[in-house]
């Protein structure tokens, strides 16, 4: 339940932990938002400084990424390969967009340092999601509309947030 290489909680982990927190957000009525979050440029990335620099990379970010998430209902997990999730229980749009930027500015300042002592720095794009009790909306519509601003944030410029519905 746990991905080996950053520390925090794995895909599986999320996916229980989505059904969960979806049937909350159901019953209670509340809104639920998700966030899916991409290192940018990572193949080139691992290309200039190597795999293993690659591995301190993603290590650094899913620090920061599950640092800045506050509440104790938020959870964070690492999605695949450079990909990492967020679930953000009663969570507006507006929520779950304040939340993506801080992440991603905080990656932007983020110094991630070689072993020869340089330092190299990584951006993130992010797409978010939010379910507000539409009668239709599935789990698997919300983490596709995600994936869908997530695309449109990388092909904008990449180092950026989008909102499905915003």
């Amino acid at each position: 339940m746990t991905d080996q290489l950053t520390g925090i909680p794995n895909r599986r982990s999320f996916d229980a932990q989505l059904n969960s927190e979806w049937g909350r957000a159901l019953r209670e009525r509340t809104p639920i938002s998700i966030l899916l979050a991409d290192l940018d440029s990572f193949k080139i990335y691992n290309d200039t400084h190597g795999h293993q620099q690659g591995d301190v990379a993603l290590k650094s970010f899913a620090g920061v990424f599950a640092a800045m998430l506050k509440r104790p209902g938020d959870f964070a997990a690492r999605w695949g390969g450079e990909e990492f999730v967020a679930l953000l229980p009663n969570t507006d749009a507006s929520g779950a967009i304040s939340i993506a930027e801080r992440i991603r500015e905080h990656v932007e300042e983020m110094e991630i340092y070689r072993k020869d002592g340089i330092s190299a720095k990584i951006t993130v794009s992010i797409g978010a999601n939010t379910w507000m009790h539409e009668d239709d909306f599935t789990v698997e519509k919300f983490i596709e509309e995600a994936d869908k601003a997530l695309y449109s944030a990388k092909e904008e410029g990449r180092n950026r947030v989008h909102h499905w519905k915003c």
